[in-house]
């Protein structure tokens, strides 16, 4: 009914048995998980957006997820989590993953984020550091 009403339509030149890595090199992804932390909270379930996430904090059993609306929490471990998430995060605590988009300075023992949060550079953690953000940038 579209194409009747508009006269526009699209022609697909993928061949039909195209894997879907060519899909996503083309920016067609769709879906409530693509580019997004999935977790539960109590029965909720949660898909936050990797981009709007700035860091994630490990307290005990109990992760939090600090965004520059807010908080949420779950349990798990940040090992665990941290596994899963785009090169653009960087573990440089064992209690604080965070992503480089939202460091606003980096020095050898401590970074600061855009909102003006100071998190501590862990000793173990500041090579690996230092090259994540100086060599791939930040």
């Amino acid at each position: 009914d579209m194409v009747k009403a508009t006269w526009l339509f699209n022609v697909s030149v993928l061949a039909e048995d195209a894997s879907f890595d060519t899909f996503k090199h083309f920016g067609f992804q769709s879906g409530k998980n693509v580019d997004k932390f999935e977790f539960q909270c109590g029965r909720d379930y949660y898909y936050l957006p990797f981009g709007e996430i700035m860091y994630f904090v490990s307290e005990g059993r109990k992760i939090r997820i600090i965004t520059p609306r807010g908080e949420k929490e779950f349990y798990g471990k940040l090992r665990d989590v941290t596994k899963g998430l785009p090169p653009e995060f960087v573990s440089i605590h064992k209690s604080y993953t965070v992503n480089r988009e939202y460091i606003l300075r980096y020095t050898y023992e401590s970074i600061e984020l855009t909102d003006g949060t100071q998190l501590a550079v862990s000793k173990a953690n500041r090579k690996l550091v230092r090259e994540k953000i100086l060599i791939e940038g930040a």
